[in-house]
């Protein structure tokens, strides 16, 4: 790793932070925000996105779905600003090492570059004793957020991850960012060298998919070029996403765009492949006597997948998951073996979407693993409203995992 990108950056503000010190990436995030007519209201613990009035420097109403649309172009160019933000925190106020993938020595011959993901690393993280990776889930999470929706509709301290980045430092944890999201690229191609019959990025097997959920083929394609994947699910769930614009989902294509094709990315085709690849490259071989996950939504299932495929490891060195709404059980064909229920029973546990008061025991199960109460109905709001009680979870199975299972309680 390099040595200069792990080192401690200088205080500053942090997303969550108030306080009259900003570095100039968060004075030029405000402005970039006015100039759309939006604040965050730091005063507020939530740090929630609320109306900007230029006349007065006043703060309005919270942002909604009534008054900022989902499906609206200011949404969308909203989207992007505040990851651009969140990213630059992540990498400049706290100092994280941003980790190509494939790793240099896994590069194919002749490979391409730009067709390569990233994740994030906390300053010496691989050299800690204890290791926290963060899992986020599929579609509207983009690491390293949680949910973006989330940082635009209820603020920034539920929808990005910060809290967990306090917690961890607070106890010298080291902390890996996966990025299973991030599964291919979009890279124009030279007219003269497609031989294929696509006549647009979406292979033909996608746009059948696309119109058997009653969707036309100019939708799978703008669909495929946005979400940058071959997958059907995220493809459908983008266009679904955007009903109500039709001149999104049905632009058309440029010539460029048309002979655009997505190219999978090695070792991180999907968030199961990139999860196995980061543990066995990185978090296996680093220094940490133990390793803990914080995983979220569709995170769950790629650690589910992750412990069946490496628990000789992960008995050994895993004290205890936490999952946030976890959809580990959701496409599981069959019953993992004993030794992997006895884990999932023992040193794991699901805070669900309920109103019940948080740590509620719901006495329920989902495939072996206790669910609680999250306090939110809100699928997307769960991990940022769990950090403490899941935290104090991880900290009370912070036991010595080789001498067995261990039952610790939050």
């Amino acid at each position: 790793m390099n040595p200069e990108a792990l080192a401690t950056p200088a205080p500053a503000q942090g997303i969550c932070s108030a306080g009259p010190a900003q570095p100039k990436y968060s004075a030029d995030f405000e402005e970039e925000l006015r100039t759309l007519g939006w604040i965050y209201d730091h005063d507020d613990a939530d740090r929630p996105l609320r109306k900007y009035n230029a006349a007065d420097g006043t703060m309005g109403e919270k942002a909604s779905l009534e008054n900022l649309p989902q499906e609206s172009d200011e949404y969308f160019t909203l989207k992007q600003v505040v990851h651009r933000y969140v990213m630059r925190v992540v990498t400049e106020h706290y100092g994280f090492e941003t980790v190509r993938l494939p790793l240099d020595k896994d590069l194919p011959p002749d490979h391409d570059p730009r067709v390569r993901t990233s994740i994030w690393l906390s300053p010496n993280a691989l050299q800690k004793k204890h290791l926290l990776i963060l899992a986020p889930g599929k579609c509207e999470n983009r690491s390293p957020t949680w949910n973006i929706r989330g940082c635009i509709y209820d603020g920034l301290r539920i929808g990005t991850m910060e809290t967990y980045f306090e917690k961890a430092r607070e106890r010298d944890w080291g902390l890996v960012i996966l990025n299973p999201n991030n599964n291919g690229v979009v890279l124009d191609s030279d007219p003269e060298r497609i031989q294929d019959e696509q006549d647009g990025p979406a292979p033909p097997h996608l746009v059948k998919g696309i119109e058997e959920f009653g969707f036309a083929e100019a939708a799978a394609h703008r669909a495929c070029l946005t979400t940058q994947t071959l997958e059907l699910e995220r493809c459908g769930n983008w266009i679904s996403n955007y009903l109500k614009r039709p001149d999104i989902i049905l632009q058309d294509l440029s010539e460029q765009e048309r002979r655009s094709r997505v190219h999978l990315i090695p070792m991180s085709e999907d968030p199961v492949v990139h999860m196995r690849y980061v543990w066995d490259n990185l978090i296996e071989p680093s220094e940490a006597k133990t390793v803990s996950f914080l995983a979220f939504s569709f995170g769950g299932f790629s650690v589910l997948r992750l412990l069946e495929a490496r628990f000789e490891q992960m008995a050994k060195k895993v004290p205890a998951i936490a999952m946030a709404d976890s959809s580990h059980f959701i496409d599981c064909t069959g019953q993992p073996d004993a030794n992997v229920q006895d884990f999932l029973s023992s040193r794991v546990k699901n805070w669900i979407c309920s109103s019940s008061p948080i740590n509620h025991d719901l006495q329920q199960q989902r495939l072996h693993v206790p669910c609680v109460s999250s306090s939110t109905p809100t699928h997307g709001l769960v991990a940022g409203v769990i950090v403490d009680s899941a935290v104090a979870f991880l900290d009370s199975m912070m036991l010595p995992v080789a001498a067995g299972v261990g039952k610790g309680e939050a």
